[in-house]
């Protein structure tokens, strides 16, 4: 006997959504706010992006990298949806051409998702690859 729980999600899912999400199971692109642009900056590594999966756990991967020595201090803003109840801290790499850094990425309850630390230089990667359960 299969249980209401499995059949609504089975049914969530041939109508293109997960738990409840339009859009939820396929890969999301942000719109990177001003002095962002999504991958690397040798375009070797697959842009950042999102998506909701089964748990209501939003996957963040991929990279974006710097243009500018000042950009804007967020990368870019989630939409309704892909947004946690808490702020929400999870770990990235931080790359430069000459070294690598441990670093951490903020995503807050108004869906901005930002680098803790910004270095001040033009072509900075920012690697990530978290989940973050939205309830």
């Amino acid at each position: 006997m299969v249980s209401a729980k499995t059949l609504y999600s089975k049914v969530l899912a041939v109508a293109g959504r997960v738990d409840g999400i339009a859009g939820g199971g396929a890969w999301q692109t942000p719109s990177p706010n001003s002095g962002w642009a999504l991958g690397s900056n040798d375009g070797t590594c697959v842009p950042l992006r999102y998506r909701i999966e089964p748990g209501s756990i939003l996957h963040i991967t991929g990279a974006i990298h710097s243009t500018s020595a000042t950009p804007n201090a967020n990368f870019c803003t989630l939409p309704a949806g892909y947004r946690p109840a808490t702020n929400q801290r999870s770990g990235c790499t931080e790359a430069t051409a000459s070294a690598a850094f441990a670093n951490f990425i903020v995503l807050t309850t108004a869906g901005v998702l930002a680098p803790f630390l910004v270095t001040s230089a033009s072509g900075t990667d920012y690697h990530l690859d978290c989940r973050i359960r939205l309830l």
